[in-house]
């Protein structure tokens, strides 16, 4: 009997597997909807999606997720950008990837080309390439730039073409807050698909649902310990006994409760 604390991305794809290999498995969500950066929210009478919309092909274990809830119904995203070049506006466009990389290229100096596309063409290479416990950046930011951030490598009219409306769309960071050693998913990102549920995740959410029992507005607020085992956890003043527990919540959520 298996307690699932939160009910975000990690949170669905544990109890559902688990619940596949045939353990009783109950999730337990403080919100009143489940799907934690995935949920939606309304906009007066507008439902909006807040997450889940850079879905790439390699992103299988997802698409399998929704596969097997019966959802295989994806559109484009797209990656699409502009930004001001003087009295001009240079529009990068996913579907004419060759022109438009052409068009930002145009103007850039070769110390910039020859830094960025050795990054680009390791990535393109072998996709685990692009994070940062993979060889590849470990490797490049031991020796030299191990604590530098894309504005002190990259020159400035890079920053403003490429790298901020890249870093901005996927990060919601500057060029300066990024270390290079995590740019290598951003990289991945435009060489893969961004594409989203046609019709958004909510008939997602719901098939989980009937599959697996979820619990909505209930906080758990501490784990159930006698003599040094753990029993289940605790919300509010009730104790529900439980094999396991598995916290599928934010480290700093996950602190306080084992705390």
């Amino acid at each position: 009997k298996v307690a699932i604390v939160g009910c975000g991305a990690s949170g669905m794809a544990t109890a559902f597997e688990l619940s596949k290999l045939g353990f009783d498995v109950q999730v337990f969500e403080k919100e009143n909807h489940i799907g934690g950066r995935m949920a939606t929210a309304m906009l007066n009478d507008r439902s909006v999606c807040m997450g889940g919309k850079n879905i790439g092909k390699t992103y299988r274990e997802f698409r399998s997720f929704c596969s097997e809830l019966g959802i295989n119904d994806f559109e484009d995203f797209g990656l699409n950008t502009s930004s001001g070049q003087g009295n001009m506006a240079r529009t990068f466009d996913r579907e004419k990837l060759f022109k438009s990389a052409i068009a930002y290229a145009s103007g850039l100096s070769f110390k910039d080309i020859r830094r960025i596309l050795p990054l680009i063409l390791a990535v393109k290479r072998n996709r685990r390439n692009a994070y940062f416990s993979g060889k590849y950046f470990k490797k490049f930011t031991k020796e030299k730039y191990e604590h530098e951030t894309l504005s002190s490598y990259f020159s400035p009219i890079l920053q403003r073409r490429l790298l901020r409306p890249l870093a901005v769309r996927n990060n919601g960071a500057e060029p300066d807050e990024i270390p290079i050693a995590n740019f290598g998913t951003n990289i991945a990102m435009v060489l893969d698909s961004y594409e989203q549920l046609r019709h958004g995740p909510n008939e997602l959410f719901k098939r989980f649902s009937q599959r697996v029992q979820v619990h909505t507005g209930k906080c758990v607020n501490d784990l159930w310990v006698e003599n040094g085992s753990m029993r289940g956890i605790i919300i509010g003043d009730d104790r529900h006994a439980f094999d396991t527990v598995v916290l599928a919540t934010p480290a700093n959520v996950s602190s306080r409760i084992v705390a």
